[in-house]
């Protein structure tokens, strides 16, 4: 998680640190160990933040300040460090019921949203199916998690079903970030849509860790 930190990489790191919380509440981590963790990377977390910049010391790269400070406040430059944001509420607003079509997303086709395919892919989304192709997405998302955490109940040991919770967890977290950075609702980060972003390395990864819980749940209890 520090390796992928210092790439620097803040999204991935922060999925990182998801996975690892959900692995040791399956665990049965006790609440001791895990509240001393939290304290631990809450207070990384003001340094990096806040103590480390006021000292004179910047840990974050100048891009990825202006985005934190971006979602902090969308407006304060629509034409600069928070055009990203300020162009995909666009798009995703602009998509109303039942979308424009293809051919009608303007900010998608004269590329008005940027990273259309993959960071803001389902800003693009938004914008083409409108509310009820998205909805339908997310109700499909909402079947695969289920799946997973119901891969987990049927683990036949603790090792694999600590496996499928840092999967389903991992899963969870892209597709929270991920949408959530769109509609304004997190940071800009480059996580991408589990399945519908483009990419081959994320597509390779997902569908590995899809036969992962597979293998689990073939070999369960």
């Amino acid at each position: 998680m520090m390796l992928v930190f210092l790439q620097p990489d803040f999204g991935t790191a922060i999925v990182y640190a998801g996975i690892l919380g959900a692995t040791l509440f399956i665990a049965g981590t006790r609440w001791s160990q895990v509240s001393l963790l939290l304290a631990v990377g809450l207070a990384g977390a003001t340094f990096v933040l806040w103590a480390g910049p006021a000292i004179g010391v910047d840990i974050l790269k100048p891009y990825q300040r202006e985005r934190i400070t971006g979602f902090a406040n969308p407006s304060r430059d629509p034409g600069g460090s928070t055009y990203n944001i300020t162009q995909s509420i666009t798009a995703v607003g602009a998509g109303g019921v039942d979308g424009r079509g293809p051919n009608g997303a303007t900010q998608t086709n004269y590329n008005y949203l940027p990273e259309h395919a993959t960071d803001f892919v389902f800003a693009s989304t938004a914008e083409q199916r409108g509310f009820l192709g998205v909805t339908i997405l997310l109700l499909l998302y909402l079947l695969v998690i289920w799946r997973a955490i119901k891969v987990i109940t049927l683990a036949r040991d603790a090792f694999a079903a600590i496996a499928a919770a840092g999967i389903a967890f991992a899963l969870l977290a892209q597709i929270f970030i991920n949408v959530g950075m769109t509609i304004g609702m997190a940071p800009i980060t480059g996580i991408p849509l589990p399945f519908v972003s483009v990419g081959g390395s994320s597509m390779v990864a997902n569908l590995l860790a899809i036969g992962v819980l597979q293998s689990i749940c073939v070999r369960r209890r």
